[in-house]
């Protein structure tokens, strides 16, 4: 599934496996990814990953990898890459939305439970954040899904949905096929404000659509 990249003088080229939820022939990285890279492993530069010497960084780019993996935009990817700067690294949103654009700076926030310091005890913080993470953008919960994933959380046995409106509404595109590769065929529970619920495989799923109608 995974894509080959390659350098050239002004972009990295990410070519995409064209059997994915979000097929793209190629993607051009611009100028302000390898910024965003830099900026991040500067950052993190003194972190290592829990109970281990291995850099932090390492977790920063097998997210983004994910991300890319999963038809990620840009955006997206630096998010990816910046997602820990904000909890982890005292970065502020202003400096990223300075640095990297609206965009990239939105999906920061929504991935960050929180830029207080100290930081408020874990968790409720922590629970906060997920019980308000369904209701953020398509663009935050890949973020949120890919660096989940590559913490090793893959054994879940079910899934919530719970959509702030009141339809019963479907994992998108790119998060139930990370689901489908690194926990098979787990149960999904969609609810809705309304109350109602239904229980399905993730199997079940997949030819439901999901477009823009979800999100707005």
């Amino acid at each position: 599934m995974g894509g080959r990249a390659r350098s050239t003088p002004m972009a990295i080229t990410v070519t995409m496996a064209t059997g994915k939820m979000h097929p793209r022939s190629a993607m051009n990285l611009s100028r302000t990814f390898t910024k965003a890279l830099a900026f991040a492993t500067e950052r993190h530069a003194n972190q290592k990953r829990k109970g281990s010497d291995v850099p932090y960084v390492a977790h920063l780019l097998a997210v983004t990898a994910l991300v890319l993996d999963y038809g990620g935009t840009e955006a997206e990817a630096i998010a990816a890459l910046l997602h820990d700067c904000v909890e982890d690294q005292k970065a502020k949103i202003d400096e990223i939305r300075e640095r990297f654009g609206a965009p990239v700076a939105d999906i920061v926030s929504g991935c960050s439970d929180t830029d207080e310091d100290p930081k408020p005890p874990w968790r409720p913080r922590k629970e906060a954040f997920i019980a308000g993470l369904s209701l953020l953008p398509a663009a935050v919960r890949l973020v949120v899904a890919a660096d989940k994933l590559q913490e090793g959380a893959r054994g879940f046995r079910r899934v919530a949905v719970a959509a702030g409106s009141g339809r019963l509404t479907p994992p998108c595109g790119a998060c139930r096929q990370m689901l489908w590769e690194f926990c098979g065929d787990i149960e999904v529970l969609l609810v809705n404000l309304d109350g109602e619920s239904e229980r399905l495989r993730l199997k079940d799923i997949f030819p439901r659509p999901f477009d823009v109608s979800f999100i707005r």
